[in-house]
């Protein structure tokens, strides 16, 4: 895929080059982040893909405080780091899945 990277901040870039480098060796990032509706969050998260949306990059994750398939927006994502721990990929937890959830809805 071939996208332009004319209009990526500094700090959207740092994350997509943390990020693609933490999918690949499937290591945890940690991160805060402000949420849709402004409240500050932090999150752990297994990254499984990068998606983006026209305007904004979107990393999608499992997050270990819901439990769940999350997307986070890069550019309200404020601190990040990988951290040293590396997750497995779990059945019901792959990008496969998720991608699977979201057919599964249309």
């Amino acid at each position: 895929m071939l996208v332009p990277d004319f209009s990526i901040s500094p700090e959207v870039a740092a994350h997509l080059a943390l990020l693609h480098g933490a999918i690949k060796q499937q290591q945890k990032v940690s991160y805060d982040y402000i949420r849709q509706d402004g409240q500050h969050s932090s999150r752990i998260a297994h990254p499984l893909g990068l998606f983006y949306w026209g305007k904004v990059w979107t990393l999608v994750a499992w997050c270990e405080l819901r439990d769940a398939f999350r997307h986070f927006r890069l550019d309200r994502i404020q601190r990040m780091e990988l951290l040293s721990e590396p997750y497995q990929s779990l059945p019901g937890r792959t990008l496969q899945d998720f991608l699977s959830t979201v057919c599964d809805e249309y």
